[in-house]
């Protein structure tokens, strides 16, 4: 009877611990789904929802084996150049990040040879920013100029 009871039990265990595998093996199969649609959406364009997407694997599963992958193309999407919403500041701080959260990532080397280029597009872009605000200081001097020698022109004929 104790033999009998032991087998029942140890078969409703072994029932829970299947059942249990099973559940996990289709959260695992509905996260891995859920990851490759991501890229899908990226390779049709769709760089927003792609963004949105990787941005909730990567915070939804912070711990998931495929966790540094979504941070680092959600990084690359950010900054892709079909992207015509690409975002560098939101790209630099979404690679920097990746770094910070996942030192042992394959993608680390990548990602910092992003940060790099980023940082370099954006100190260059701030380079034209002021000289195009210099330029319109020269354009302005060069008109105020231009009125202060007419008007001394005016002056110089008058006195002769």
């Amino acid at each position: 009877m104790k033999r009998a009871f032991s087998i029942y039990v140890s078969g409703i265990f072994l029932v829970i611990v299947i059942a249990g595998c099973g559940a996990y093996l289709r959260t695992a199969e509905h996260k891995n789904e859920q990851y490759l649609h991501n890229h899908t959406l990226f390779n049709q364009g769709k760089y927003a929802d792609a963004i949105a997407g990787f941005r909730g694997f990567a915070e939804k599963y912070p711990d998931d084996e495929l966790a540094d992958d979504a941070q680092y193309f959600l990084a690359y999407t950010l900054v892709y150049y079909a992207n015509k919403d690409r975002d560098y500041e939101k790209g630099l701080a979404e690679f920097k990040r990746l770094l910070v959260k996942y030192p042992k990532s394959y993608w680390v080397k990548d990602a910092k040879n992003w940060v790099s280029q980023i940082e370099e597009i954006l100190s260059l872009k701030n380079d034209v920013s002021r000289q195009k605000a210099e330029n319109e200081k020269l354009k302005k001097d060069i008109k105020d100029l231009m009125k202060t020698d007419i008007e001394m022109e005016k002056k110089r004929k008058k006195m002769k």
